[in-house]
């Protein structure tokens, strides 16, 4: 099946100039687009993303304004699955969204409730962690604290309550603590004694180290280490533990954005009182999103200086430049169409779409190759021909094969875009926009770059005899 009829000859070559001009402008515009229009994810910018599935279907517009009361913008939730599944994506760009209310209201409580003057320092970071340490002047129990805050409303209820035998054994601990410094301290006098009846008197410096050691005992059972449960007993429900970095100090951890979403949706007025379930919280730092979105770069970068190594070794140094330009070329120009699509219907750059670049570099770089194969065969072929001529040629020659290819697989990636849901949609649009790009490129930019650095580059490929 040919629908390029074998022979035709379209100058692709001569209009290398305008394609070029076409090509820079197109990408100074994507890099505009990126730069102003593009949206982040979770994945790079870190926040949280919840996933949130009611029984009954429902409006995404009531779970928009309900989402809303919270301070957040309508696009943070989306429909997954369709609207007859009940099934939302909540995203929140902020990890800790509504962490300095929490920390003010439980402030607020303790102080009432114990005095001002009982706390010496409150340490609290929004931008660093969903925890708050007080550190009372004397001790306070955990559970009792944790208790009052749960039942004023600042805390959520607890899944399992580790906290009673966490705080049981951190007191057996103390006990033990106090017990070991009671009996080191009974010891000192009869070994003193011992001295004595032996004819040994205790020189000044003796005195002076029995004295020093006297009051470290007495400052030890006045002053009892802090109890500090293990990790392995701290489990996420548990709210209120000790904290190693202060003698007295307690770690609360505030409940973040999954809470307040659950208590939302089960008192909103809007949503009618209908049933639903938390089934999945994905969350993720600030720096590490932007940890993600610079190894995602540098991991396109990587791939295209390997490709450039290849095709050196493939075929040879002069046809490299060409291909790389050309992949280059698309992952900028797609990177824009992208930023374009997303400030139109709220796509997302993420992890995907960095696969899906990747993707695309690997599908143009296979078209490409097969239009180097086939100027290196007419290279050898026609010897006396002009090398504009041979390019020409070759790209005439592979025309019907990478527009069958591109055309199936354009249908195959249109068709993933229709059925493929919400998830997989940014992933599938950017493959579309890869296939045409790619295809543009491996016609006027890979080949025609072969001609511009015969300069500088020139074929050494020596023809067969």
């Amino acid at each position: 099946m040919e629908i390029i009829r074998p022979g035709t000859n379209i100058n692709f070559v001569g209009g290398r100039k305008v394609a070029a001009i076409a090509s820079v402008i197109a990408i100074v515009v994507s890099l505009l687009a990126y730069k102003f229009l593009a949206k982040n994810g979770v994945d790079f910018t870190g926040g949280t993303e919840i996933h949130v599935q009611f029984e009954e279907p429902i409006e995404i517009g009531k779970v928009r304004r309900a989402v809303g009361s919270l301070g957040m913008s309508d696009d943070s939730v989306q429909s997954y699955g369709g609207s007859a599944s009940g099934e939302f994506l909540v995203r929140v760009q902020h990890i800790n969204f509504g962490a300095d209310e929490s920390y003010q209201e439980i402030k607020t409580l303790l102080e009432e409730k114990y005095g001002a003057g009982t706390f010496s320092d409150w340490v609290f970071d929004a931008e660093k962690d969903l925890k708050m340490t007080v550190v009372p002047v004397e001790r306070m129990n955990p559970l009792e604290v944790e208790t009052f805050l749960i039942e004023k409303g600042a805390l959520p209820e607890p899944l399992v309550d580790p906290t009673a035998e966490a705080v049981e054994e951190a007191a057996d601990a103390v006990a033990d603590a106090v017990a070991d410094a009671e009996e080191s301290a009974a010891e000192e006098p009869a070994a003193a004694d011992d001295d004595s009846a032996d004819g040994v008197l205790p020189t000044d410096d003796d005195s002076a180290t029995d004295d020093d050691s006297a009051a470290e005992v007495a400052e030890v059972v006045e002053e009892p280490p802090a109890p500090i449960a293990e990790p392995e007993q701290l489990q996420e429900a548990e709210w209120v533990v000790r904290d190693a970095r202060y003698t007295n100090g307690l770690t609360i951890a505030l409940p973040g954005i999954t809470n307040k979403i659950q208590e939302l949706f089960a008192t909103a007025p809007v949503l009618e009182g209908k049933s639903f379930e938390i089934v999945q919280v994905d969350s993720i730092g600030e720096k590490v999103g932007a940890q993600l979105r610079t190894q995602g770069m540098l991991a396109i970068l990587v791939c295209l200086g390997l490709i450039l190594v290849y095709i050196a070794f493939r075929f040879e140094l002069s046809f490299a430049p060409g291909a790389v330009v050309a992949l280059l070329h698309d992952v900028l120009i797609v990177a824009g169409v992208f930023s374009v699509c997303g400030f139109l219907f709220g796509f997302e750059f993420n992890l995907p779409i960095i696969g899906a670049l990747m993707t695309i570099v690997g599908y143009s770089l296979n078209d490409t190759i097969v239009v180097y194969d086939r100027i290196r065969e007419n290279l050898r072929r026609y010897k006396r021909k002009e090398l504009s001529w041979i390019v020409n040629t070759s790209i005439n020659e592979c025309l019907s094969r990478t527009l069958l290819t591109s055309a199936t697989t354009f249908i195959v990636v249109m068709i993933l875009a229709i059925f493929g849901g919400p998830i997989l949609r940014g992933f599938a649009v950017a493959l579309m926009a890869g296939i045409v790009v790619g295809t543009y490129s491996s016609i006027y930019v890979a080949s025609p770059v072969i001609i511009f650095l015969q300069r500088w580059l020139p074929i050494q490929t020596k023809p067969t005899t």
